[in-house]
């Protein structure tokens, strides 16, 4: 009786463990193929000034201007404008005409879709805000929300009460067990 009890418990174990872990902690190091690419970021719409000017403005992480960083504006991977950011980290420049832009300022890079006053949709902004060197996404709280949570404290006492009430049952199966043995 004490091998399939121990097989048991090790499969709800290991299927605890696959359940609980993230993938990563139970691969291990797993590297991403090379022609594997990440997706672009979505562009974001920006509408210009009624004299065709992309207005915006730099910041760091902790929300602090940056001041006299290089800004470069270009369509169809040409150059079409440069500017330099002023001591509030704003920045502005005349843009040929509306469309897709990549827009390179201090160590942020990002693409808008920059339209005309007349065209812009409601959504589209009317200033660009830019965070220089940011690569993470701010509000996160490592994924545990009050729904995980509770999901994982439920999962963890039904699994308790299954243990205690299956360590009942095979006493119950062993007391039987040797009644029906003896003579």
């Amino acid at each position: 009786m004490l091998r399939p009890r121990f097989l048991s418990y090790a499969a709800a174990m290991v299927a605890t463990a696959g359940m609980v872990l993230p993938l990563s902690a139970i691969a291990g190091d797993v590297k991403q193929a090379a022609h594997t690419q990440t997706a672009p970021a979505p562009a974001a719409d920006i509408q210009l000034t009624a004299d065709n000017q992309f207005v915006g403005s730099l910041v760091n992480a902790q929300g602090q201007p940056v001041a006299g960083a290089e800004v470069v504006f270009k369509h169809n991977q040409k150059e079409v404008a440069r500017t330099v950011t002023a001591q509030d980290g704003s920045f502005s420049s005349s843009l040929p005409h509306a469309g897709l832009y990549q827009v390179n300022a201090g160590q942020q890079s990002a693409t808008y879709r920059v339209w005309t006053n007349h065209t812009a949709p409601p959504k589209a902004a009317p200033k660009a805000l830019m965070i220089n060197g940011q690569n993470a996404v701010r509000g996160q709280f490592g994924g545990l929300d009050l729904v995980t949570v509770g999901l994982f404290a439920t999962t963890g006492v039904g699994l308790g009460f299954g243990i205690a009430n299956n360590q009942k049952l095979n006493d119950l199966e062993d007391t039987v067990d040797n009644l029906s043995q003896s003579p």
